[in-house]
């Protein structure tokens, strides 16, 4: 079995105790690392935050850690969030180009989740009214943080 996890601010890796780094990180690193003892090979997707770690990182048995490429490598502040999110755009329309659907979908699901985070913090007018629809199935994050899928 292969499962992909897309953690879009909370690498496994990263040391505890920074900014950003706290229970997501540790719940990430955890579930990646039981599933890997387990037998699952499993990805975690994550942004790029530093230029010196490589691509991809071995966190643990059938465990994988895969940076990506999106904004400059290194942390960024919450408030840079839409340029991040043009970036990973950009990702997903490349990765559907050249045929790499699954790497697209996680990407256009990463972009998704960005989004949600960014109306939650920033309100709604947060994001562009020229904003692109990324896909036909959308979470839909609705007063409270409950989520529920749309589309068909």
């Amino acid at each position: 079995m292969k499962v992909a996890i897309v953690s879009e601010h909370a690498s496994p890796l990263a040391a505890l105790g920074g900014v950003d780094a706290g229970g997501q990180n540790v719940h990430v690193a955890a579930l990646a690392t039981e599933l890997g003892r387990q037998g699952v090979n499993v990805v975690v997707h994550t942004r790029r935050d530093n230029r010196d770690v490589p691509r991809r990182v071995r966190l643990g048995p059938g465990v994988i850690v895969d940076h990506v490429d999106a904004g400059p490598p290194h942390p960024l502040p919450k408030d840079e969030l839409l340029r991040l999110i043009k970036d990973l755009e950009g990702q997903m329309k490349r990765a559907a180009k050249d045929l790499e659907f699954e790497k697209a979908a996680l990407l256009r699901d990463e972009v998704v989740e960005l989004r949600g985070l960014m109306v939650l913090e920033q309100g709604p007018e947060s994001l562009e009214a020229s904003a692109e629809p990324v896909g036909t199935t959308a979470r839909v994050i609705r007063a409270g943080g409950r989520r529920r899928r749309h589309g068909p």
